[in-house]
């Protein structure tokens, strides 16, 4: 059941919704509420900033509290301009110290993104970008050493890579300087990403 009273949360059943005032431009709804009361949203102007990975252009930050008693899941949807922000889309929650990725659905037609958490706070709807990775230097294409040494940079300020060789599933951390030992001769393949 969802009860909407200029924001306050009424209704005692699991689970229960909120949508602000004068439009659907936020919902949360909350696994279960144990006390009512009432949720609010308020547009941030200094918020924590942002992860690498995330672009701060057009990106909207929003501070969501409550004063009832609930407990989790809490699903957040929040709306924004698709002529605003680029895809992709995300949600973020800020999590006591850092953002974290909590995007649950985009509606990208209706501008509508979705995620889940356990605690409100702020949240910033921003457009994510991709982590280029390049393999500076490594061995010749030909050669009979069986050792091989690699260098990997990413456009992320302070990345960390993971590798994979020969085994396109088989991922594992490795040094920005990473050095294979031990080869078998023959062809080798070597994967590199960085991950946020």
């Amino acid at each position: 059941m969802t009860t909407r009273v200029r924001g306050e949360i009424t209704a005692l059943s699991a689970p229960s919704s909120y949508a602000q005032p004068g439009g659907d431009s936020m919902t949360v709804t909350f696994g279960t509420i144990t006390i009512a009361g009432e949720t609010s949203v308020t547009a941030l102007s200094s918020p924590p900033a942002l992860p690498f990975g995330y672009l701060t252009a057009g990106a909207l930050y929003y501070d969501l509290s409550t004063t009832a008693a609930y407990g989790a899941p809490v699903t957040v949807c929040l709306a924004y301009s698709p002529t605003a922000l680029a895809e992709p889309v995300r949600l973020l929650h800020f999590a006591g110290s850092a953002w974290v990725d909590i995007t649950t659905t985009v509606d990208a037609a209706n501008g509508v993104v979705c995620g889940e958490t356990a605690s409100l706070s702020p949240f910033a709807i921003v457009t994510a970008v991709e982590l280029d990775t390049v393999i500076e230097s490594g061995p010749p294409a030909e050669t009979v050493s069986t050792v091989a040494d690699f260098f990997f940079s990413s456009n992320d300020p302070a990345p960390t890579f993971q590798c994979s060789l020969d085994a396109a599933e088989a991922w594992g951390s490795c040094p920005t300087t990473a050095t294979f030992t031990g080869l078998a001769v023959g062809s080798h393949t070597l994967w590199v990403r960085a991950v946020n």
